[in-house]
């Protein structure tokens, strides 16, 4: 038997906010290890900045972590299925990718600020 349309809302907004939590367990992790990390708005998300320069954020639209990384690698992410471009207004953001699993979101979360790391002043 499947689902009602009211069950599947109801599970939608379950996963949403089971997401959330993740992302704001990340938040706290990050914020605690690096006093550089600050959590802040961007473009309509919840954002994560090392030294004022973004590097991951959660999108309330699609529930996924976007990321931001080296072209290459994005690239290679979304050929394999993990992740997915990011438009913002429209156009495709080449350094950033959104990433569906949340059981990856921790790895892809240190990948990033260790790539933004490399240009913070």
């Amino acid at each position: 038997m499947g689902l009602t349309a009211i069950d599947r809302g109801k599970t939608e907004a379950f996963m949403k906010v089971d997401r959330h939590s993740t992302y704001e367990g990340i938040v706290r992790r990050l914020r605690s290890r690096d006093p550089g990390v600050s959590a802040t708005t961007a473009e309509g998300m919840p954002t994560l900045a090392l030294q004022g320069s973004f590097f991951a954020g959660f999108d309330p639209e699609d529930g996924s972590l976007v990321v931001r990384l080296p072209e290459q690698r994005i690239t290679s992410l979304v050929i394999a299925g993990v992740g997915h471009e990011v438009a913002a207004a429209g156009r495709i953001q080449g350094d950033r990718v959104g990433i569906d699993d949340p059981v990856r979101w921790d790895g892809f979360a240190d990948e990033a600020l260790s790539f933004v790391g490399q240009f913070a002043a």
